[in-house]
């Protein structure tokens, strides 16, 4: 068994993989019908080589989602219209009744308007990749792969491996295999890193659907005022992901300008930084949106808790003001109750403080006479 020549299939086996994961990477990770079908229903067809082997009518998760949420939306209107009879709010009450009648059809309408964004966007991103490209995607992710010393034949469809770079040059043939091992470790390398470029982008095409599958609940929170946080971070989330795609497709181009600088080295470490920095645009963004709106929604989320304070206080100032009312209200009873019954009782008798007016009626003292003195 020949070791370099295994070693040297590998490394021509794993440039090919990488150039499929990143040729891929976008296209899988684009919103199509088939995919569509699992939010809003539709006919799932399943074809082996070229016959239809099954048909299946999929009911659509968003529909069952917004059917078992329905409940939560009559839990929400009832705790909003509780709290508001205690604060006195009409406008609470009012938004409590809008969204009791609008919710379910606007979770209708913000999912049409979410296909329509992503639709848009996955063009989006396909003309960027093809800009400055004779022959678009190909081409403009091909490029990325001079990076790593690798080149794409449109003709025949093969990577090819440039022996002109150091760490290809280690494989050349009839040198010394175990030099074979370090270009077989960089193959590795990069296909991994392309793995995870393909993983990240077909994450970030499920995390949408599940997002707008579960977009009931955030439409219904907003029938409730401490739960609107949960419908702010929900659009967030989203407008993170559906942006994400574009982004890291702006970073794939900018690999085409560093093919040019630096030694073979520093390429193979540009372009790996280059394709993790895109594989991490769908979790990067979730916290680059808030950075960007000026943490909006950490606003509305304190907003919210403080409001729940609030009405926590107000319901604690009714229920100590309906104690004091009480407390009142029964000490005038004892009072007039003592009243009446002193002023048709017999009178008891007098304290020895008292009878001021009965001492005033006495007649004063008289003067006993006494002895009088010889000179008087």
């Amino acid at each position: 068994m020949d070791f370099a020549k295994i070693l040297h299939e590998g490394i021509l086996g794993f440039a090919q993989s990488s150039w499929a994961l990143i040729r891929d990477s976008f296209s899988a990770g684009s919103m199509t019908s088939e995919w569509w079908i699992t939010v809003v229903g539709g006919q799932v067809v399943t074809r082996v080589d070229g016959s239809v082997v099954s048909t299946v009518d999929h009911p659509g998760m968003l529909n069952v989602v917004v059917i078992a949420m329905i409940p939560l939306l009559m839990m929400f209107v009832v705790l909003q219209v509780v709290l508001s009879v205690f604060r006195g709010s009409t406008a609470g009450m009012v938004r409590a009744l809008v969204v009791s009648v609008v919710a379910v059809p606007a979770i209708y309408v913000v999912t049409g308007i979410i296909w329509v964004v992503l639709a848009a966007v996955d063009r989006l991103t396909m003309w960027i990749l093809s800009i400055g490209a004779n022959n678009g995607e190909a081409d403009a992710l091909g490029a990325l792969l001079n990076l790593f010393g690798l080149a794409y034949d449109p003709a025949t469809g093969d990577v090819l491996v440039d022996e002109n770079y150091e760490q290809w040059a280690m494989a050349a043939e009839g040198g010394d295999p175990g030099k074979f091992i370090m270009p077989f470790l960089v193959a590795l390398i990069i296909f991994l890193v392309c793995l995870v470029l393909l993983l990240m982008m077909m994450f970030r095409l499920v995390a949408v659907i599940v997002l707008t599958v579960f977009g009931p609940v955030a439409i219904f929170s907003l029938a409730l005022e401490p739960a609107r946080a949960v419908g702010s971070r929900w659009v967030s989330i989203l407008i993170g992901l559906i942006v994400a795609k574009p982004v890291a497709a702006v970073i794939m181009k900018i690999g085409m300008i560093a093919a040019s600088v630096g030694s073979s080295w520093v390429q193979l470490a540009a372009g790996i930084i280059l394709i993790l920095m895109a594989a991490a645009m769908p979790l990067a963004l979730l916290s680059m949106v808030s950075f960007v709106t000026g943490g909006a929604t950490d606003n509305i989320e304190r907003q919210a808790v403080m409001g729940g304070q609030r009405v926590f206080n107000s319901s604690r100032s009714a229920a100590q003001g309906t104690t004091r009312v009480a407390g009142r209200a029964g000490r005038g009873i004892g009072r007039a109750l003592s009243s009446r019954g002193g002023s048709s009782g017999p009178r008891g008798p007098v304290s020895p403080g008292g009878g001021g007016a009965a001492r005033r009626a006495q007649a004063p003292p008289t003067r006993s006479p006494g002895l009088r003195s010889p000179g008087n």
